[in-house]
């Protein structure tokens, strides 16, 4: 003897936004966390410790856009990244070389100028948010 049971389905999908939103959300979750250096503490405990590879706020271009993972192009990557600067949230910055190294390209979240390590020698973005830095009167913008 069976028996039948109807079945039925509740709800549906979220709407997750378009790739673009997604990968502009993504890089700026990203910049805002940093990166914290894992190392051996005086415990002996792997882990945290209280050290940054990247200060919260800030976040190397290629740091970012390999922590992005999956299949992202190199365009789509940088059609995001020009659209979270376009809408003011989002910096590039160049840092001072050390040595003979290329300078640093930095995406940095406006306000998070003290997490830099090395001062800033170029700057893009929007001018009333690049204005509001503590670095771009220094460089021929600003206040």
């Amino acid at each position: 003897m069976s028996r039948q049971h109807e079945i039925v389905t509740l709800g549906g999908w979220t709407d997750p936004g378009s790739d673009a939103q997604r990968l502009q959300d993504r890089i700026l979750e990203l910049v805002r966390a940093g990166v914290p250096r894992r190392s051996f503490g005086s415990d002996g405990v792997l882990g945290f410790h209280g050290l940054w590879w990247h200060e919260p706020g800030t976040c190397s271009w290629w740091e970012t856009r390999q922590r992005v993972g999956g299949r992202v192009t190199a365009d789509a990557f940088r059609d995001a990244v020009d659209a979270r600067t376009a809408d003011g949230r989002l910096i590039e910055v160049w840092l001072a070389r050390v040595g003979r190294r290329q300078p640093a390209h930095t995406l940095l979240i406006p306000g998070h100028a003290a997490a830099l390590r090395r001062p800033v020698t170029r700057a893009r973005g929007r001018p009333d948010v690049l204005a509001r830095e503590p670095w771009a009167a220094r460089l021929g913008g600003g206040r």
